[in-house]
């Protein structure tokens, strides 16, 4: 093993997790690296998975899609050794945290949720207290959700998240941190977000008018959802609390965003590969149900604005390279958990 894999792994062993996200973004490893793979480290994946296994998970999820993007036949190599270990963790961790990015199927993976009773079945989903959607907390204009505290009055800790949470649930704010990858697995549902934005426009001001908001209430709002809401849904939780909605996402939100989709287990879109998510839903253990497209009328007799599409897609320029950047990792994961499925089946 070369000095530099010696040198990785040594950080690996002896970082805390909550500085390795910064290390990471300026990491060699980082998917934005543009080397050649032959100038990656010596394809040695079973000791680095060794010793990844002691780990944060979500860096064994970054290196698989690291491998399979830049060093196809490493990772052809060691296959087995990835589905193995994924298999095992899956088997192992039972707490299943969605972020909900609004209008992009949310709604209808927690129907499948709600069938298995894995769920908190009066709140749709996610848990009022810190996971209120924005697009109908009260509180909006005013400051923050709650912040989650432990015992010692503290900053949250990940036993505490899991010891509050159901076995299923949806985040519809903004991702907390650090990542609580030892103890849930993470997806996200994704969605063309110009056409996602239009959607989620027209859904929040049927709520508006139902609930009788002001004007100045109503354009807070539609500012904030119009606004790379996926980049500040990822990585605004790295903000300090009470400051997190007046976060604009700027390009270092951009990239944090991006390592951690990196990270997360299951990145799914509905509108694309059918025999992918069909596995992807299997592994997060529906079954063999299919997902149905539910709330997707609502809203739909509200106009959108006078604004062109190109005005949307300037608006969500960083929304739209982060993306493009999830179906890069989604391309990956397919065939990666197509054939986990299968592995596990024969």
């Amino acid at each position: 093993m070369g000095p530099y894999i010696m040198i990785v792994l040594l950080l690996l062993i002896t970082t805390p997790i909550c500085f390795r996200i910064g290390y990471y973004l300026n990491s060699p490893f980082n998917f934005s690296d543009d080397r050649h793979p032959s100038h990656l480290p010596n394809c040695n994946a079973s000791v680095l998975l060794s010793s990844l296994s002691s780990s944060d998970p979500g860096e064994i999820n970054r290196l698989r899609r690291k491998l399979a993007l830049e060093n196809p036949s490493c990772y052809e190599h060691h296959f087995s050794a990835f589905a193995n270990y994924t298999m095992s963790r899956l088997s192992s961790i039972k707490k299943h945290l969605s972020l909900h990015i609004p209008k992009s199927g949310g709604t209808s993976l927690c129907e499948l949720a709600e069938l298995k009773s894995e769920t908190v079945r009066d709140n749709n989903c996610w848990e009022k207290d810190h996971f209120l959607p924005l697009w109908c907390d009260n509180q909006f204009a005013n400051g923050d959700r709650k912040e989650w505290i432990n015992e010692d009055n503290n900053a949250a800790t990940c036993d505490e998240i899991d010891r509050l949470l159901p076995k299923f649930i949806m985040n519809e704010n903004y991702l907390d941190y650090p990542l609580c990858l030892r103890n849930m697995v993470y997806s996200i549902l994704l969605r063309d977000p110009v056409d996602r934005v239009l959607s989620s426009e027209r859904h929040l001001m049927t709520f508006q008018i139902a609930l009788h908001r002001n004007d100045m209430d109503t354009q807070k709002r539609l500012a904030f959802l119009r606004n790379n809401y996926l980049t500040w849904a990822i990585a605004s939780g790295t903000t300090e609390h009470g400051k997190r909605l007046r976060v604009t996402p700027n390009r270092n939100h951009l990239e944090l965003a991006k390592d951690t989709l990196s990270r997360f287990d299951f990145l799914l879109e509905l509108s694309r590969n059918a025999s992918c998510q069909e596995a992807i839903l299997h592994l997060m253990g529906f079954g063999e149900h299919e997902i149905q497209h539910s709330n997707v009328k609502k809203g739909s007799f509200m106009q959108n604005s006078n604004f062109s599409r190109e005005q949307y897609e300037a608006w969500n320029s960083l929304d739209i390279e982060l993306h493009q950047y999830a179906r890069d990792l989604i391309e990956l994961d397919c065939e990666f958990y197509v054939k986990v499925v299968g592995k596990n089946r024969s």
